[in-house]
């Protein structure tokens, strides 16, 4: 896990590392190339998931499986925000893998980025809920 700035700003960003090695990377690396997953993270992606949702229900108290699902698509669509940076943080990767991390970025953030201010509200009230 990434901690260097947990618990500095938003609390969102705690999270957007941690999903994306946990839960993302399985939909995209860890889908075509399980064993690289394996041998990156020492598990497999079904146990990262599970890694996750445990993360997730401790952190906040009390989360439904409605809200759990809230979260996790918010997540999903803040990661296309992280992924459009990789072109510029990465730039030697070929070509191929910089269009396929500008598609997902295209697909998981700017397509949903009208729907951001009313989710990130929605988030900030479940962890308020949570007493954090």
């Amino acid at each position: 896990m990434d901690m260097a700035e947990i618990s500095h700003g938003h609390p969102i960003f705690d999270f957007l590392s941690t999903y994306y090695d946990l839960v993302f990377s399985g939909k995209t690396v860890g889908r075509d190339h399980p064993e690289i997953t394996k041998k990156y993270f020492g598990l497999e992606v079904p146990e990262l998931r599970k890694l996750w949702d445990i993360t997730l229900r401790c952190y906040f108290r009390g989360l439904t499986d409605e809200e759990a699902d809230y979260i996790n698509e918010t997540m999903d669509m803040l990661t296309g925000m992280k992924i459009i940076l990789f072109p510029v943080l990465h730039p030697n990767f070929s070509q191929e893998k910089l269009d396929a991390w500008i598609r997902l970025g295209r697909e998981h953030f700017l397509s949903h980025i009208s729907e951001l201010p009313e989710r990130l509200k929605r988030f900030d009230e479940i962890y308020e809920r949570s007493g954090l």
